[in-house]
């Protein structure tokens, strides 16, 4: 939740419209991570390292991308949760969508994500629709 989504709205409503929305959607930055580092079996310290090991980067591109991509936060505020700077984010995800078609593995772990977080196309269509 950001200011320029609720212009107008006080700090503590802003915070509460935000647990609103998580509660509804049960999806929040440290669960997301937690989940992407447990299905590519990396710890969360690791993930938000510097590291180049390519577990490291599956885990933070597939948490760069859920958060880009199914719940709609902006780089910045993505950057921020990993002590990134927003243009970083913009080519992981733009990279991510070239690794779902190059790497089956990195794919299929991605879904797992999908699926365990319930991120998947169908599930956000029917919660749109409702």
């Amino acid at each position: 939740v950001t200011p320029y989504i609720f212009a107008g709205l006080t700090p503590s409503v802003m915070y509460k419209v935000s647990k609103q929305y998580h509660a509804m959607y049960g999806t929040t930055f440290k669960r997301i991570l937690e989940t992407c580092c447990e299905l590519f079996n990396v710890s969360v310290k690791d993930a938000m390292s510097k590291s180049r090991l390519h577990e490291m980067i599956c885990a933070r591109r597939a948490y760069m991308a859920i958060c880009r991509n199914h719940i709609g936060s902006n780089y910045v505020k993505i950057a921020k949760t990993l002590g990134k700077n927003h243009a970083t984010i913009i080519h992981n995800v733009r990279a991510h969508n070239d690794w779902m078609l190059v790497y089956p593995e990195y794919a299929a772990t991605y879904r797992q994500i999908e699926e365990k977080l319930k991120l998947d196309k169908k599930y956000e269509q029917t919660n749109v629709a409702n």
